[in-house]
């Protein structure tokens, strides 16, 4: 009979968290379908870069995260530069998951341009056992490795330029 109980809390446990235990901390998430662009601008060298400007999703705790907006390209080894043109933002924001959702409140902290200061409140789906997507205002983001070092380093960098700007206001 414990041996059955113990069975049931432990099934309910992981059917009530599976999205609770998917690991978010320290991983980025970009958009699954990215068109790269490239120039046409005559010169090979130019001509054979691929970009193209979206947001990447940082989570830094277990209730924190970042998105980041630049220009990004495509390396020859599927790779992915970040920040690769002047001109970047980075928005800052909190989230909780439960059954699935991932319910997310955050605001723009720095701009290259420009900062909105408008809060935005969503509801991100998280889809698949393993959390291979996550489901926001209809665009599917997907769990990325294909950030070069310098990038990770970059990324880290302008959230630290974000927060020390907020440190002076």
């Amino acid at each position: 009979m414990r041996i059955i109980f113990i069975f049931l809390v432990i099934l309910f446990v992981k059917c009530d968290s599976s999205a609770q235990n998917i690991k978010f901390v320290g991983t980025y998430w970009i958009p699954e379908i990215i068109d790269w662009k490239s120039p046409k601008s005559g010169i090979p060298d130019i001509d054979k870069r691929k970009t193209e400007g979206f947001n990447v999703m940082y989570f830094t705790s277990k209730d924190s995260f970042y998105f980041l907006s630049s220009e990004q390209e495509l390396l020859e080894n599927d790779s992915i530069a970040y920040g690769v043109e002047p001109g970047f933002k980075v928005y800052k924001g909190n989230y909780l998951i439960k059954n699935n959702r991932m319910f997310v409140e955050y605001s723009q902290i720095y701009g290259s341009f420009f900062i909105d200061d408008k809060v935005i409140k969503d509801t991100i789906a998280i889809i698949g056992e393993k959390s291979k997507t996550l489901l926001i205002n209809d665009k599917s983001l997907t769990k990325t490795d294909s950030y070069v070092e310098c990038s990770k380093r970059k990324i880290a960098g302008q959230i630290k330029i974000a927060e020390d700007s907020l440190l002076k206001e």
